[in-house]
């Protein structure tokens, strides 16, 4: 699973983290002081890609977090999930080849998404959808795939990246509502 999204909080134990392209074999270490990427020369980092925009993002340090901005990119800023990600107003999440799902809203233990396919006009999940995590269970998560399971379905052709439990929202220890990637392999 793939995030796209303005500002997104990472955690930071070290004083730098890595950035690593998926296209590109190096690691560039990001320092506390931050730093920009994109096709220009001007960027700290410049990657080389016809799908990267000359300014295309930068990764600040605020509050002891690293955070992801996109510069208003033209094929926007995506990453994979590799730890539970605290969810908050405006995120945005793209999964598989078709479907993003937009946090509407995040207020206490509710949280009131919408679930778009791009592909399908009328999809039957493309309404908002509110999940109360005080009502379903703190620690009980909500299943995103395309299993019969799944609370939250995702209609998924054979190549669609779409796992049976390709993610989960639920409340942390600390009562924020996050999701998690559930080993999916596209991420």
């Amino acid at each position: 699973m793939q995030e796209s999204m303005e500002n997104i909080p990472f955690n930071a134990e070290e004083t730098c983290i890595l950035l690593k392209y998926e296209f590109d074999e190096a690691n560039y270490p990001i320092p506390t002081a931050g730093g920009k990427f994109g096709r220009s020369p001007e960027n700290d980092i410049v990657l080389l890609d016809s799908d990267i925009s000359r300014k295309h993002a930068e990764i600040f340090f605020m509050d002891n977090k690293f955070y992801l901005k996109d510069l208003k990119s033209c094929m926007g800023t995506l990453f994979r999930i590799n730890s539970p990600v605290v969810l908050e107003k405006n995120m945005k999440f793209e999964i598989g080849n078709y479907y993003t799902i937009t946090i509407e809203d995040v207020k206490g233990l509710k949280l009131k998404l919408k679930v778009e396919n791009e592909n399908d006009e009328d999809y039957e999940n493309e309404k908002a959808q509110e999940l109360d995590f005080g009502k379903i269970g703190i620690q009980k998560g909500v299943i995103i795939g395309k299993s019969q399971e799944s609370h939250i379905k995702l209609q998924a052709k054979k190549k669609s990246k779409i796992e049976d439990k390709h993610c989960m929202i639920y409340c942390n220890e600390k009562n924020e509502i996050v999701l998690e990637d559930q080993h999916s392999e596209a991420g």
